[in-house]
This record gives structure tokens, sequence and C-alpha cells, in this order.
């Protein structure tokens, strides 16, 4: 006997529970999204969500699908069993499937679909959007489509508007017979929709009245400053002037305190130096009666020198030994004697000399000699001749000496600083100020208040995004081309008018700005419809208008499409996923002959009591056909032969297109009664409006993005 095995993989139970899961959370998104479609595509008045929010919610849902479905094929296909590597699979399939998925998609849209449309498709487009939403708005009618003007869209008009200007954007013929009435129908819609807007808009209108009403609080606010900042220069020049008379006051305080205590250093200085000072000017003195010059030379230098030692010592460095001989006066008989004597020892020679310094004019009295004082005070007048730049350290530059408070106020120091200080607060004084000249300070004190006055009001207007004068009223602000400005760059050239006042009640605003709203976009409306082809092409005024046109006539319904049968799809394989869950039926036991080869078959544990392969295959089978099948059999009756539908199948099924035209009848027949359970989940689930908060910064990085993406793929934007 021999035994034949193979190994059977088995899905890891873990991992079927998983993908059940999120295949139930999946669903709730994708129905949320596929009712917002519906909304957004037919132009329902009541949806609050724009087209562009929608599609980003809708690929950002279906990134998570495909990268599920892969997900879940890496897994099985790989006969994964291993925790972390199943772990490392699904973060791969994320990280690489969303986002591919996420900008694959519009980008394979735009560049098949929407790029390389002719001028031809987009102005078609353009018109059959015009005309759906007119349909929307009900503000036309079309045979055998029955939409109470009074009533709210029911499921069944949004799902055929949804797919309506698609379909009349493949009718060339009936769209021409909207074209020929393209004015009327431009009229009347924007006429209506501005009606039906009008609440909103008159309460955007009422929130901006009360910005502007608290713009010119503030702006009042602000004037009221400003004049009082303006006008406030004589006091502040009081101010300053005060300030300065205080400063030179307590400036000649300190000059006081550092005088007295410079002159106590001094005296103390004195007494220590004197002895000394007098014994070398005593030397000094001696030298005279050497007997040789020679020896007088040496004999001074080194008196000198003796005096340079002590003088560094005690910080004389400026004076010289001799500088602390003091003058006597000669009398007359000494002057005569000293005279005498000097023209008769010197041989006349001395006379000859005095002859001709008195010929030049000079002075020969010699009326003075030098002597050596024993007065102390004498040495300390020198000592403070000495220290006098350390005084002036201390004191703030200023001399020793000044006796009187008007001699120091007048100084020439008190008037530089005085001059730096107000220069420091912002005024503007000549060099050759001083403080006698106080008409000129007040004037510059003036001049510097009301400049900072107004930089001031400048700046806060600045903020306010406003550049305006105080002191306007009411009306003037209002009036104010810089306000009108700044509110049309808020409000948009297509909601502002020229001269917009914000004191107007309904009335007043109904015909003063819906009333010019409706007429400029009426007529811009008309000029685009009736625009001719060639400015609809690539680079023309209206390519990009046409192309979002475009956009919005063919992605919705094909996006509502393939989310209702995906969603219908996955709600089906869920129950085969349940039974999946399972346990394997026991194998029967076999009976053997004595003698027979016995061949052992390991049980198919992947396969449960219900999961045999052609089972399983006829039930998804049975109930796809039932799910095409059904919708036919039970609703098939809701499209008449006389109806606008049946008209659109037999023009689809003219250009060979039948397969196109059943699965637009299977649409319009499921998508109504989904659409009622949908808006049921989507009323009571938040997850849309939670993801409505990020949308505006979500698509201006998506648009970001998808300009790289597509400048990297072609080497220019597409």
């Amino acid at each position: 006997m021999t035994t034949n095995s193979k190994p059977q993989y088995q899905v890891p139970l873990f991992w079927k529970l998983l993908m059940l899961s999120m295949g139930i959370f999946y669903l709730l998104p994708e129905i949320i999204f596929n009712a917002a479609l519906v909304d957004a595509a037919s132009g329902s008045t009541g949806f609050q969500y724009d087209i562009k929010t929608v599609e980003l919610f809708g690929r950002g849902i279906s990134g998570i699908g495909m990268s599920m479905l892969v997900m879940d094929l890496w897994v099985t296909k790989g006969r994964l069993k291993n925790p972390l590597s199943i772990l490392i699979v699904a973060i791969l399939s994320f990280a690489i499937i969303w986002p591919t998925t996420f900008f694959g998609q519009k980008i394979l849209v735009d560049h098949y679909l929407i790029n390389g449309s002719t001028a031809k498709e987009r102005q078609q487009a353009y018109g059959a959007q015009i005309a759906k939403q007119s349909l929307a708005m009900k503000t036309i009618q079309l045979e055998g489509i029955d939409i109470d003007r009074d009533a709210p869209l029911t499921p069944e008009d949004k799902t055929f508007l949804s797919v309506f200007s698609g379909l009349l954007f493949s009718d060339e013929r009936l769209l021409k017979r909207f074209e020929k009435k393209a004015e009327n129908i431009v009229e009347s819609y924007v006429a209506e929709k501005a009606k039906l807007d009008f609440d909103d808009t008159y309460a955007d209108y009422k929130r901006l009245k009360e910005e502007v009403r608290d713009m010119y609080g503030r702006y009042d606010d602000a004037s009221i400053d400003y004049e009082h900042a303006y006008n406030s220069w004589p006091g502040e020049s009081d101010k300053q002037w005060s300030m300065v008379l205080n400063n030179i006051d307590t400036g000649w305080g300190k000059y006081q305190k550092a005088v007295k205590s410079f002159d106590s250093k001094m005296d103390a200085k004195a007494q220590d130096v004197t002895p000394d000072i007098k014994k070398e000017l005593k030397r000094l003195s001696g030298c005279a009666e050497e007997k040789s010059r020679d020896r007088a030379v040496r004999c001074r230098n080194n008196a000198n020198d003796r005096f340079d030692r002590e003088a560094k010592r005690h910080g004389l460095t400026k004076l010289a030994l001799a500088d602390f001989y003091g003058l006597k006066k000669r009398s007359w008989a000494e002057k005569t004697f000293t005279k005498l004597g000097s023209w008769y020892l010197s041989g006349g020679l001395a006379l000859l000399l005095d002859g001709a310094k008195l010929y030049q004019g000079k002075d020969i009295s010699n009326d003075y000699v030098l002597v050596i004082v024993d007065d102390v005070s004498w040495y300390k007048k020198k000592l403070i001749l000495a220290f006098e730049d350390d005084f002036k350290k201390d004191s703030g530059g200023y001399p020793v000496g000044i006796s009187s408070f008007t001699e120091f106020k007048d100084h020439a120091v008190t008037q530089d600083k005085a001059r730096n200080e107000l220069r420091k607060n912002g005024l503007t004084l000549a060099d050759s100020w001083d403080l006698t000249q106080k008409p000129a300070f007040r004037e510059s004190v003036k001049s510097y208040v009301q400049s900072e006055a107004k930089i001031e009001w400048r700046r806060g207007i600045k903020k306010q995004g406003l550049d305006l004068q105080p002191g306007l009223s009411w009306v003037q602000f209002q009036e104010s081309s810089s306000l009108q400005k700044k509110i049309r760059n808020r409000i948009g050239d297509d909601a502002y008018v020229i001269g917009m006042r914000f004191d107007w009640n309904n009335t007043s605003f109904y015909n003063k700005v819906v009333v010019p709203q409706v007429k400029r976009e009426t007529k811009r409306m008309i000029e685009l419809a009736r625009s001719s082809e060639s400015k609809f092409e690539d680079g023309g005024k209206y390519e990009e208008a046409g192309k979002e046109a475009l956009r919005s006539t063919l992605v919705p319904p094909i996006s509502m499409a393939l989310s209702l049968f995906l969603v219908l799809m996955t709600a089906i394989k869920i129950p085969f996923q349940v039974v999946g869950l399972l346990p394997a039926r026991a194998p029967k036991t076999p009976k053997y002959e004595v003698g027979a080869e016995v061949k052992h078959v390991e049980p198919d544990t992947n396969k449960s009591i219900l999961r045999f392969l052609p089972l399983k295959t006829s039930c998804f089978l049975a109930s796809i056909l039932l799910l095409i099948a059904l919708p036919f059999t039970f609703w098939g009756d809701r499209i008449t032969d006389d109806s606008i539908m049946a008209y659109f199948e037999e023009s689809l099924e003219k250009q060979d297109a039948e397969n196109v035209a059943k699965a637009l009848r299977w649409t319009i027949l499921v998508q109504p009664e989904f659409y009622r359970l949908a808006s049921i989940i989507t009323e009571n689930t938040p997850l849309l409006a939670y993801f409505d908060e990020y949308s505006e910064e979500l698509a201006k990085q998506d648009d970001e993005l998808i300009y790289l993406i597509n400048t990297y793929i072609d080497g220019t934007a597409i």
C-alpha cells in the first residue's frame, strides 16, 4: 500500500475575518459616495457639497477598495500564512496601490477623455450642462419627463438628471434644438437660480454688512485715537522739556558729589606726595650750585628721574618736577642788582643781548623767580590739574571748577547731553541748538508727534487691509475706493457691484446687486454658449470652461454606474465570505479491499460544507445574473415607450451602442431604489461632512500634485 499526500493551503482565519470586516466597512463610504454623487451630478439645489469634494471623496474610497483587492490577491495567491509577512503585504499594498489609484484615475480621465477632446465636444458639453441645470432648476420641461415644479426632486428625477447631460451630449440632433433656445433657457435658468439662492445670498450680504460695520467701528475708534495723538504735541513738549530740566538738576547734584569726592581724594594725595616733591625740588635747586656744567646737568637728570619714578607710582605722569615750582615776584632792588651783576660777570655780553631784545620789543625785566612753596594747597592745585581727566570720567565729561548751577546748565557738555537725549526721543535738532532755543524745540516736538501719529495710523489701517485717511463718516467710509477694492477682492467680481453699500435692505439689495448680477451672468453664459468653436480649442478663451463642462458631463454617469454595480457586487460577496468561515466537512472513510493500493488524500480544509467549487461558482454567477435581470423584471415598466428615456435608448441603439443603452436602463431602474437606502445612511453619518472640512486644502494639494505628475510624465502640464 502506498500513500500520496499533497499539503493543501489554508487561508488564515484571521485574514478571512479581516477581509470580511474591511469589506463591510468599505461599503459604508462607498454607499455615501454613491448617494452624494447622484445629488451633486443631478444639480440638486439642496445639496451642500460641490462636485469637487465628492470627486475627491470617491477617488479616495476607490483607492481603498483597489488596495483591498490587491492585498487579498497577494495574500491568497502568494499562499502567505506568517502574520508579519501579511502585515508587510498590507502596508505595501496601501502604500503603492492607493496613491496609484487616487491620482491615476484622474490622470487617465483627463488625458484620454478631457485633454484629447475636440473644441466641438467641449462646446457641446457646456450646452448640455446648461440644459441639465435648467431642467434641475425646473425652468424648462421635457416631453416625457414629469418633474413636479412645486415638489423636491425625487430619486428618479435625480438619477435621470445625473445622466441627462451625458445623454444629451451624445445626441447632437436634440442638442441643436436646445441651442436654438439657448438664450431663453439661460435667462430663465439664471433668474430662477438667483431667486432660489436669494435667501443664502442675502444672508451672506448681511454677514458682510456686520463685518463692514465692525470694521468701521474699529476705524472710527482709531480715528479718535489718531486725532488725540496728532494734537497731543503741546503736552508732549512740556513733558520732554520737564524731563530735560529734571535731568539737568540730577546731573548738577551728581556733579557736586563728584567734586566733593574728588576734592577729598586730592587732599589726601597732596598730604602724601608734598614732602617727597619738596625734597626733590630742593635737590633740583641745589644743582645750580655745582661747579661744572656737566655735574649740574647730571644732577638735574638724577632729580628728574627720581621724581618720574615716584610720579609714576602716584599717577602724576602728566606733570614734570619743575611744574611744582612757585613764582615769586621780585622787588625793584632785586631786579636791578641781579641785572647789573649779570652784565658785569658776562663782561658786557649780557648787556648787548638785553639791548638786542629791547630793540626787538621783548621784555627783559625778569619780574618773577622760581621758588619752592611750603603750602600743601599749592601742590593740591597741581594734582587737580594732573587728575582732571579722571574727574571728567567720574563726572560725565565735566571739568573741575564749575561753581554754580547756571554755569553747569550753560556748559557745552550739558547742552550736548540735552540735545542727544532729545534726539534719542525722536526729535530733530540742529547741532547749534541749545537750551535757550525753546521755540525750535517745541516745533521739533510737534513735527515728531504728528509724524508718529501718521505712521501709527497707517500701520493700524494697513492691518485692516485698507488705505484711508482718518475722520471719514460712515457714508464716506462705505464709498471709499479702498473699502470697495477690499470687498471686491473678498467676494469676487461675480458678486460685486460698483458703489456697493452696506446699509441696503433686502429689496434694495435685490435691485442693486442681484438684478445686475443676473444680467451680467446671463450675458456671460450666452456669449460663451454662442461663441465659436475656436474659443474652446487648446489655448482658447473658453478652453478650461469647456474641459470642466466635459468632465462634469462624462465622469459622473460613468462613476455612478460603476459605483452602484461595485457596491452591489461587494454586498453579494459578503454572504460567500461568511460561509467561508464555517468549518470544513470531514471526508468519508473509504473501504479498501485486501491487497489493494491505498492513496491517502488530505481533506480539503479550505472548502466549507457549502463551498464546493462548482456550487460556489454557480451561486455567484446566479447572483450576478439575478442582480442584472431582476430590475428589468420588477421595475422595467417604469420606462414607457413614449418617455424621454426610451428616446435616448433608441438613439444609442442607432449609434450601435445597445450594451450602453441596456446599462443605462439598468442604472435608471436600480439607482433610485438604492439611492433611497443610501440617502438614509448618508443623512445619519457625518463622514462626508467631516471630509468636507478638509476638502478645500486637499483640492489645492491634489491640483499641485497632479500638475507635478503630469509635468514629469509628459514634460509639460497636461
